[in-house]
């Protein structure tokens, strides 16, 4: 299955191939756009593009297990479908932390290649409960997490991609 990344502003002129999904992510506060093209399958989330920390408000709404157990039953879902389009704000850290959740879910490995060589630092925060829905190994889990950071922060070290921090 074709997976393709978006920002928001991308993903409302973008044409989407065969029978296909949308995940679109929001901060909430706002409403998502129209998409200018149907999709056989919507799923809209709204979390914080952040990680729960000490300090942060409690109520602050960030990915959680709920989260991610709807992201499971679409996976499910659209097995058969051409493609899968993926989209928040800006389109670098929450929708590739998502793909690449996607990917663990299929054991796509040329897909999680593919974002490596992109743009992109995801969503820490997302990866961590995918990780431990997807797999039941304890000890996978968090290799395939530890993995995926290790990788990004070399990245930002090496001044591969840029970060901001607030």
């Amino acid at each position: 299955m074709k997976v393709t990344i978006l920002s928001m502003s991308q993903a409302q002129y973008y044409v989407p191939q065969g029978k296909s999904a949308i995940v679109r992510v929001s901060d909430g506060g706002y409403e998502l756009e129209s998409l200018n093209y149907p999709y056989q399958i919507v799923l809209s989330m709204s979390f914080y593009d952040i990680e729960p920390r000490v300090g942060l408000p409690s109520n602050w709404n960030w990915f959680n297990m709920s989260d991610g157990k709807m992201l499971i039953k679409l996976f499910d879902e659209i097995d058969l479908f051409d493609e899968l389009v993926i989209h928040c704000h800006a389109g670098v850290s929450r929708s590739p932390a998502i793909a690449i959740a996607y990917a663990w879910y299929r054991n796509d490995l040329e897909l999680i290649n593919k974002i490596k060589d992109g743009n992109y630092h995801p969503n820490m925060q997302v990866l961590n409960i995918m990780s431990r829905l997807i797999f039941k190994d304890k000890k996978v889990a968090r290799n395939k997490l530890d993995e995926l950071s290790s990788f990004y922060n070399r990245k930002v070290q090496e001044n591969d991609i840029k970060v901001f921090r607030f």
